[in-house]
């Protein structure tokens, strides 16, 4: 309103004044929204009108007081005692003609010795009686000097339990009754209240707030514009921040929304609950979710829209301060707001939003204290909002995990069954949701508790030990332990047993997964069978396996078959196809910042990486699993990495740091699981390597003991036999260590390279001088197609002592030469010392730099060196045996050499992959 209007608005106000002083009667109806000044103007009214000598009766209406029978006419005849109230049925809805005429003849008298002034504030309110009373009075009245002076808010039918209003469109067409509307201060008129001359904004007094920041905080409502003065004089010594959501600000803020009536406060807590989300047809559908229980809802949205924005607290459709929203939020009960949050995010999950922003008001109650906030009519609400959470982005291959994040909701461990089909901030009221994965399982938690169908909670608790195995294997190894210990009852018709004993069978959990196949509901459920989940594994096509790790990537579903995968290329002699597909699948996990599933991955590649002789990669990255566990221990996953590490530090002659490693004790647990046995084992052929052959021997009995008692005892796995007949051959026992090694080579394991190559080579320390040459050439032909360079070193290193002793020393030497070049490439200076000890004589490694060789002869240089025959060679590489002795000519030239015996080491890894 202009300073102009204003203006012609006190002119008109004395002018009533005048007019009924001289014996006419008139009605002015003040409009106005909340705040906007209505009560001030008619107290202004009410002062010149007593200082002119006239009766002055007032009353203010209030919604409490709304069913109260004729409350506002005894409000007005109590304010200057001058008559009573004619007897009548106040419960009647219209009163009786006689009490109407009565009461207006009253005034009438009265009026005789002077003009009678009715000041009315917010009508609104008014009773029924009081309203027929008052609106047979401003048309009867007319011949006398009474004024009427009411006062109403802007929009004050916006509510279901509105009253007609005192002045209906007929009393407004009345040439004696008068309409005033106030509206909001213009930017100059708010600088001006402020009290801020033009040259001087920003002003002393208020720090760097200008009459622009002033108008657009408070929207020119004059009480808001007090308060905001008053709290900035409050603050005046920092500079102006925005208001305080306690402060005397959001307390005005909240006022102008109650006196909006309780339909502009469900829409004003359902704007501040939508935020920047906020649409009419969204508040609507919100305010239809909240039920009956909830605040009026209102007639028209729009229309209490309007009021909010009238009164200045709405711009638009958002508040004009993020604190305004929190003020009128906090005034409501933790249960009320969850209710709103939980009618928002079906609302907009109806309207298409995006999952982040359901999740957000899905889960923003469980942060104020809301236990359960939904219900089991949520339940596909919330599956549905975390699998879309879940979901690939665009521009990265999975939604992410807090890398540095506690477990901040951990939960206890639910019934596992079954399986699920596959499937930007807004404001200070709503919760962090850049963590999309936790959020995701937050929400199947919730679904999960909310839910009393059996099946379908059994495929969430599924779906949660899925997304566990992301954060952490603990996790997911806690919440597959009741699928296998929980009643049949709580799993789903028909449901398929595989997916969760392949997730068991990922973990190494081998007899939990054989104990669900055998006898939880799949077919022939209740028969034994003869083999184990490990054989399936073990004897899978690995080509097969190739194909889906080249072609399938890492997703939730997908995890346990593809680190089953990884698992059949490494023992199933394809060691260096390992390395390479658990290398692609630890860059997947690297990028989906899924911690769990970057220890998973890492320990895979430590394992095979060892198994190609890697010892230092395998350290490294077996060290990186243990670190990307997102809390120490727990579970038994940490022994698989420990494993890694105290067979990699061995190998490189950290025996000291392999000791540190071997720390964990072997509980019951750890012996339900691959890692567990895997830890096991390699804490024998530590004791071994210091020379403690007993207690080697027991852990590698004990190892085969569980395997048999899993009916998984494959030495393609973890071949037993052969490390116990190495301690046996330590402790002198011979016979005793040969009856293991044929036991081994008669299983149908025996068949491959890596399990016979090894069993040769003990076979060979069991017996005579005789066939021993024979056995330990094919042991290293059968290691060297394996890819185990550490196992092919040790049958090298055995057949060069092998020739020493058949009288043949310079066939020894060359073979000892290419084991001790072998160890050296791999960096493994322990098993050097193990397998030649004393030969720490410098070797020439040959650098990148200063080598004048070709890449195609540095391939064969360095194979020849590890003792390969030409043919041998020429296989690896695929090349004829001339195009090998042409490369090796050209070699011992360059390099001044006589013979293969006399080749250096080449740096590791030159010759693992064919050009």
């Amino acid at each position: 309103m202009t300073e102009a209007e204003r203006a012609s608005v006190a002119g008109a106000l004395k002018t009533v004044l005048t007019t009924c002083a001289v014996g006419r009667s008139r009605a002015v109806l003040i409009e106005g929204a909340a705040g906007c000044g209505k009560s001030h103007l008619l107290d202004a009214v009410a002062e010149r009108a007593a200082a002119a000598g006239a009766l002055v009766l007032t009353a203010a209406a209030t919604e409490q007081e709304r069913r109260v029978p004729l409350g506002v006419l005894r409000q007005l005849v109590c304010s200057a005692p001058v008559f009573a109230l004619a007897r009548t049925g106040t419960d009647d809805a219209v009163p009786a003609e006689e009490a109407m005429r009565a009461f207006c003849a009253e005034l009438c008298d009265l009026a005789l010795d002077g003009p009678v002034v009715l000041c009315l504030d917010d009508v609104q309110h008014t009773d029924p009686q009081s309203l027929h009373h008052l609106r047979h009075l401003v048309r009867h009245v007319r011949p006398a000097p009474v004024l009427v002076v009411a006062t109403v808010a802007a929009h004050a039918d916006h509510t279901a339990q509105a009253q007609e209003p005192l002045f209906t469109p007929e009393l407004l067409r009345l040439p004696y009754v008068r309409r005033v509307r106030l509206g909001l201060l213009t930017p100059e008129e708010t600088a001006q209240a402020a009290a801020i001359p033009p040259p001087q904004w920003p002003a002393p007094g208020h720090p760097g707030r200008t009459p622009g920041e002033l108008h657009s905080v408070t929207g020119g409502n004059p009480l808001l514009l007090r308060a905001l003065l008053q709290e900035d004089a409050v603050n005046a010594a920092v500079p102006p921040a925005g208001p305080a959501p306690d402060g005397p600000f959001a307390d005005a803020v909240l006022a102008c929304v109650h006196r909006s009536g309780p339909g502009g406060q469900a829409v004003a807590r359902a704007v501040a609950t939508l935020a920047d989300r906020t649409t009419e047809p969204l508040v609507d559908r919100v305010l239809d979710l909240l039920g009956t229980d909830r605040p009026p809802r209102p007639r028209g949205t729009g229309s209490a829209l309007a009021a909010l924005r009238a009164c200045g607290v709405l711009d638009g459709l958002r508040f004009r301060h993020p604190s305004v929203a929190a003020a009128v939020l906090a005034e409501t009960s933790p249960r009320a707001r969850a209710d709103l949050h939980r009618g928002a995010a079906r609302a907009l999950s109806a309207a298409g939003a995006p999952a982040g922003v359901v999740a957000g008001h899905l889960l923003a109650p469980l942060s104020d204290g809301v236990r359960v906030p939904v219900g089991p009519e949520d339940f596909a609400l919330l599956v549905r909002t975390a699998e879309a959470l879940l979901a690939p982005h665009p521009d990265l291959p999975h939604a992410t995990w807090p890398t540095h994040r506690t477990e901040a909701h951990p939960t206890r461990p639910v019934p596992l069954a079954g399986a699920l089909p596959a499937a930007v901030p807004q404001s200070a009221v709503l919760p962090d949701t850049s963590h999309p994965a936790e959020d995701a399982e937050r929400l199947l938690v919730l679904a999960h508790h909310v839910r009393p169908d059996e099946g379908e909670r059994a495929g969430v608790a599924l779906r949660l030990a899925q997304l566990g195995a992301r954060r952490c294997p603990q996790v997911a190894e806690q919440r597959l332990t009741a699928l296998v210990t929980g009643p049949r009852s709580a799993r789903p018709a028909g449901w398929d047993p595989s997916v969760p004993a392949a997730m068991l069978l990922a973990q190494g959990r081998v007899p939990e997964a054989a104990a669900l196949l055998d006898g939880t509901g799949g077919p022939g459920a209740g028969e034994r069978s003869p083999g184990s989940p490990l054989d399936a594994l073990l004897d899978a096509r690995a080509g097969e396996c190739e194909t889906l790790l080249r072609t399938v990537p890492l997703t939730d579903a997908a995890f346990a078959p593809l680190v089953n995968a990884v698992r059949t290329l490494l023992y199933s002699d394809r060691h260096e196809r390992a390395v390479v597909a658990s290398g692609r699948l630890l860059g997947q996990a690297e990028r989906s910042g899924a911690p769990g599933w970057r220890a998973v991955c890492a320990d895979l590649h430590a394992e095979a990486l060892l198994r190609v002789g890697d010892a230092s990669g395998a350290r490294e990255h077996a060290t990186a699993a243990l670190d990307a566990l997102p809390t120490p221990g727990g579970g038994t996953f940490h022994y698989g990495p420990a494993a890694v590490l105290v067979e990699a530090c061995g190998a490189l002659g950290h025996l000291d740091e392999a000791a540190g490693h071997v720390r964990y004790p072997v509980t019951r647990q750890a012996l339900t699981s691959l890692y567990g046995l895997r830890y096991l084992r390699a804490r024998g052929l530590h004791q071994l390597s210091l020379g403690q052959p007993h207690l080697a021997l027991a852990d590698f009995r004990k190892t085969g003991r569980v395997l048999q008692s899993w009916r998984a005892d494959r030495p393609a796995l973890l071949p037993w036999r052969t490390d116990a007949a190495q301690a046996l051959l330590r402790m002198g026992r011979l016979g005793r260590a040969r009856t293991l090694v044929e036991e081994q080579l008669a299983l149908p394991d025996a068949t491959r390279p890596w399990v016979r190559g090894t069993s040769l080579r003990l076979l060979a320390a069991t017996g005579g001088p005789g066939p021993r040459t024979a056995l330990l050439r094919e042991s290293v032909e059968l290691l060297r197609r394996s890819g185990d360079r550490l196992e092919t070193a040790r049958s090298l290193a055995g057949l060069g002592h092998a020739l020493h002793a058949d009288d043949r020393p310079s066939q020894g030497a060359a073979t000892l030469r290419a084991a001790w070049n072998l160890t050296q490439q791999m960096g493994a200076v322990g098993l050097r010392e193990e397998l030649l000890p004393g030969s720490g004589r410098p070797a020439t490694v040959l650098s990148a730099g200063d080598v004048p060789l070709t890449d195609a002869e540095r391939r064969v240089a360095a194979l020849a060196a590890e003792g390969l025959t030409n043919r041998g060679i020429a296989a690896r590489l695929g090349v004829t045996v001339s195009t090998v002795e042409q490369h090796l000519t050209r070699v011992y030239r360059k390099l001044g050499v006589h013979g293969r015996a006399d080749l250096p080491a080449l740096p590791a890894g030159t010759a693992s992959v064919p050009g």
